[in-house]
């Protein structure tokens, strides 16, 4: 079979196979992109509920710490309440001056240890009004601050401080338990593999300000060094804090998607295949009733000779037999012979040309007249026409 059907039979499989795989490429990384964001907005609405929900539990956390506020700042009163009240580690009390009221100047050690930790505060009353505003502000809702929250971090753990004006003006502040509140929190969250679980294969994480993680949900376990597909700063007062969103969607889908793609791929390819095959088969097939035409040509060819021979070989007897002035007879053995001999030149001709050097011949052209060709065509035909 020529080589250069065999490379027309391979492009026609590999060229189409290369476009595809070309077009299947674009269009995969085009679904991967969308669906990366698509999985991104989900895991970001995931992630948005989450902070509303931990919101939600500061705000009503803020409405019992201002139902309970003690109404006069008696220093045994005081210390009676927090023993009552579990999530609060300490209290101080400040009048409209700035003076303070509680911790008492004969301060226990844990009120001593708690003024040392807030000793900016102490210095600077208005980081308070000031930490208000700002919340405030990020509501949009331009009211002046009576309340708010103060975050801080000592000894590398964030501690978080409501505070409010009363009707005295004085300002009361509650510094809330780390471990209380982190235990609340986690509380307020779903359980992991619980029914407010995310899905199976999304997992979701609280990070504190160090980027430690408090606590985490989900079904999905990511690899280490695994990139979130979604972040998202907490809200005051933890905005120190964050949550990340793990999953495995993506790489599911984009195997999913490659297996398909491969699937068509090979269908495609497969189908190509029976055509080249069918091409193939249909080629051969003509190039060997092609061969068997020459070889039966060959073969009649050279069984001709033979007779023809014969003939040329017997006619040239009988010329030399016939006297002269026969003239007439000699000149009919004379057109017999030379007919003879032009078939038999056609004949080798026709087996040159069957042979495999049939590229290596060379036709030789040589000088010639005219008009002894037409006259010996005239006078072979004459009894014709």
């Amino acid at each position: 079979m020529p080589r250069k059907i065999v490379v027309a039979l391979l492009m026609l499989v590999l060229l189409p196979l290369g476009l595809l795989g070309w077009i299947g490429a674009r269009m995969a990384e085009n679904e991967r992109q969308l669906l990366k964001h698509q999985m991104g907005l989900l895991a970001q609405g995931q992630l948005q509920q989450v902070d509303e929900r931990i919101q939600a539990h500061f705000a009503g956390l803020q409405t019992r710490l201002s139902a309970s506020t003690p109404k006069e700042a008696n220093a045994n009163a005081l210390r009676d309440w927090l023993r009552t009240a579990p999530q609060v580690h300490q209290l101080l009390v400040m009048d409209e001056t700035g003076r303070r009221l509680f911790p008492p100047a004969e301060a226990s050690s844990g009120e001593r240890l708690f003024l040392q930790r807030t000793a900016a505060v102490w210095e600077n009353p208005s980081l308070l009004i000031q930490s208000g505003r700002i919340a405030a502000d990020a509501r949009g809702d331009g009211e002046p601050a009576t309340q708010g929250w103060y975050s801080w971090y000592w000894n590398a753990e964030l501690h978080h401080l409501f505070w409010q004006h009363d009707a005295a003006n004085r300002i009361w502040g509650f510094e809330l338990d780390p471990a209380r509140l982190k235990a609340d929190l986690i509380g307020v969250l779903p359980a992991s593999g619980g029914k407010g679980d995310v899905l199976a294969r999304g997992r979701i994480r609280l990070l504190d300000g160090n980027g430690a993680t408090v606590y985490q949900w989900g079904g999905y376990e990511p690899p280490e060094q695994a990139r979130s597909l979604a972040m998202l700063p907490m809200s005051p007062p933890l905005a120190s804090w964050k949550l990340e969103y793990y999953g495995a969607g993506l790489t599911g889908a984009s195997a999913a998607g490659r297996l398909q793609r491969l699937a068509g791929m090979l269908v495609l390819g497969i189908a190509l295949a029976g055509l080249a095959f069918y091409l193939y088969r249909e080629q051969t097939r003509q190039m060997r009733e092609a061969a068997e035409r020459v070889n039966f040509v060959n073969q009649v060819s050279h069984e001709l000779k033979t007779p023809l021979t014969n003939i040329r070989m017997y006619a040239e007897l009988l010329e030399d037999q016939l006297a002269e002035a026969e003239e007439k007879p000699r000149r009919y053995l004379s057109v017999i012979i030379a007919e003879s001999q032009r078939l038999s030149r056609l004949i080798a001709n026709v087996l040159n040309f069957a042979r495999d050097q049939k590229e290596k011949l060379k036709v030789q052209p040589a000088p010639g007249c005219c008009d002894e060709v037409v006259a010996r065509c005239l006078e072979a035909f004459a009894p014709a026409l």
